[in-house]
């Protein structure tokens, strides 16, 4: 099996609904990502990265009802396969609502690795 390791990268416009910007909203956010994990492995998987360590980084935008609003992917030669499914993931996400209603910038590098 590989490994997946997530580095949280946040920056906000806003302070999120139950949490302010701290290690609180980044873990928050981190417990979000965590649930694409499973469909993030099969992107990896069907991938032409899968026999090899690949870090992606995704920038993302949490818009004022907790969805993804913008998202982009980037990598060495990245895969246009491998990062629309990723992509297509990280849009099925719900965060909480920022409680001001402002955007929520979010910074995230994910690290693949083989068995």
């Amino acid at each position: 099996m590989f490994r997946l390791f997530l580095v949280f990268i946040f920056s906000s416009c806003s302070t999120l609904h139950d949490y302010s910007n701290s290690k609180k909203s980044r873990d928050v956010i981190s417990f979000e990502l965590q649930k694409a994990i499973p469909e993030m492995r099969l992107c990896y998987l069907e991938s032409s990265y899968s026999k090899k360590e690949f870090q992606l980084k995704l920038n993302f935008e949490i818009n004022k009802y907790g969805r993804v609003y913008t998202s982009r992917a980037f990598g060495s030669n990245l895969d246009k396969n491998f990062k629309k499914c990723i992509l297509i993931e990280l849009s099925k996400l719900e965060f909480p609502k920022p409680h001001d209603g402002k955007k929520v910038d979010v910074k995230q590098p994910i690290n693949f690795f083989p068995k």
